[in-house]
């Protein structure tokens, strides 16, 4: 029972279902679901089916998962999960939202064809130099964290709100939360759920190091329950992957786990009335990211920004009153609270134009090139899942900078470098 279990996980005809019927059950979740009425009205989706972009958008999928599968071990990976979670979800509103720019698709295949060459790219990184030895790698990150959680202790205390768990007066907890905030924390946070903690936990866990696993499996839950940011949640579960040994299989079972997943949300909307479960699972995961990519590419046209909201603020004049997310927010789905963060290729197109999708495609094609070549175990890869879809749902130089990607290059030449096994 458990080989065939391992079957099929490891079977390429079984591998391509998987994909393709994931694809097919998001594009009868666009038709059935995210084009209800009170999703066009607040959200801005809508439907029309038009031959030519169905079939267009069908040879993209071909080729897509074409190249995907010639891929292997890490970029197997990534190309798969950039793939599920941002390709699918444009391919679709490019068959059946007829005012999604074709550059947008173009601008995923162009992606992915990259990711694909650099694959086929070899540099030296993977050196012993500089690797901390393995009886100094949990000292060091129980005082990383307790040193970052010094201004938390500070601001917020030592009182838990356990209403987080069971998702109650989540909105109320956050404003709670962003009151007492500061740059420090607001850094912080960021860097020790989605980075920090994360990789002490696996390396604990590598370790047979129980007692320290159990320590920051609770740091990451106190974090929690202070500001309750997803993130800081699912991340504890993201990483459970490592137990599987395999990036190939990891990628499969995510694959599966999204198609049961969004059958089991599909079955609480028929059976109990909430859509709740169905809407977190597939609008907001899948289809929110990619219409506000539509967002940015419409309201940004002909109008670069240059960073001048960014780093460039104090040499271009920044036009509007309100930062990118909240004027996006604003002027599609009338929240002035709320913050539509899109993901590299509109953030690349917002500050520079077509010239800025193609830089931020360089830029991240070649820091998952350093991130292969330093030859990180498979156990990791719950880490590298959500760095893509911090990429995928956040600016790139916030990326790199807010949410910790460079704070994981360094941790990671220093303390994983080298921990690959052989992986198919």
């Amino acid at each position: 029972m458990i080989d065939k279990f391992k079957l099929l996980f490891t079977n390429k005809y079984i591998e391509l279902a998987l994909f393709l019927s994931l694809f097919f059950i998001l594009e009868f979740e666009y038709y059935n679901f995210v084009n209800l009425p009170l999703f066009q009205e607040k959200m801005g989706f809508a439907f029309r089916f038009s031959v030519g972009q169905f079939i267009l958008a069908k040879v993209f999928l071909a080729i897509l998962l074409y190249t995907n599968f010639k891929l292997k071990g890490f970029y197997y990976f990534v190309n798969s999960l950039f793939l599920i979670l941002l390709s699918f979800p444009v391919i679709i509103m490019f068959e059946f939202m007829p005012q999604t720019p074709v550059i947008i698709v173009l601008s995923a295949l162009l992606f992915h064809a990259l990711l694909y060459w650099s694959s086929h790219i070899n540099f030296k990184l993977n050196n012993d130099r500089f690797i901390i030895k393995p009886q100094f790698k949990i000292p060091f990150f129980i005082i990383l964290t307790l040193l970052m959680l010094i201004p938390f202790f500070i601001n917020y205390g030592l009182s838990f709100n356990l209403k987080s768990f069971i998702f109650k007066d989540i909105y109320q907890i956050r404003e709670l939360a962003v009151a007492k905030s500061t740059k420090i924390t607001a850094y912080f946070f960021s860097w020790l759920v989605k980075i920090v903690i994360p990789m002490a936990l696996i390396i604990s866990w590598r370790q047979k190091k129980w007692f320290f696993s159990i320590f920051f499996i609770a740091t990451q839950l106190y974090l929690y329950t202070i500001d309750p940011h997803k993130s800081a949640f699912f991340t504890l579960f993201v990483v459970l992957i490592m137990v599987i040994k395999d990036s190939r299989k990891q990628t499969n079972f995510i694959v599966f786990s999204f198609i049961g997943l969004i059958i089991f949300s599909k079955l609480i909307s028929l059976f109990q009335g909430n859509i709740m479960a169905e809407s977190i699972v597939v609008r907001r995961t899948f289809f929110l990211p990619a219409i506000i990519i539509n967002n940015y590419f419409d309201f940004f046209k002909d109008n670069p920004l240059y960073l001048s909201h960014s780093i460039f603020k104090y040499f271009i004049e920044y036009p509007f009153p309100s930062e990118p997310a909240q004027l996006i927010s604003l002027e599609y789905y009338n929240s002035p609270k709320g913050s539509a963060n899109s993901g590299f290729i509109s953030d690349g197109y917002m500050n520079f134009g077509y010239i800025g999708i193609l830089l931020n495609i360089i830029g991240i094609t070649i820091l998952f090139k350093i991130i292969e070549q330093l030859k990180i175990a498979s156990d990791f890869n719950g880490i590298i899942l959500v760095i893509i879809y911090t990429l995928i749902s956040g600016y790139f130089l916030t990326s790199l900078l807010t949410h910790g990607i460079i704070l994981f290059l360094i941790l990671s030449f220093f303390f994983i470098r080298n921990t690959q096994t052989p992986d198919k």
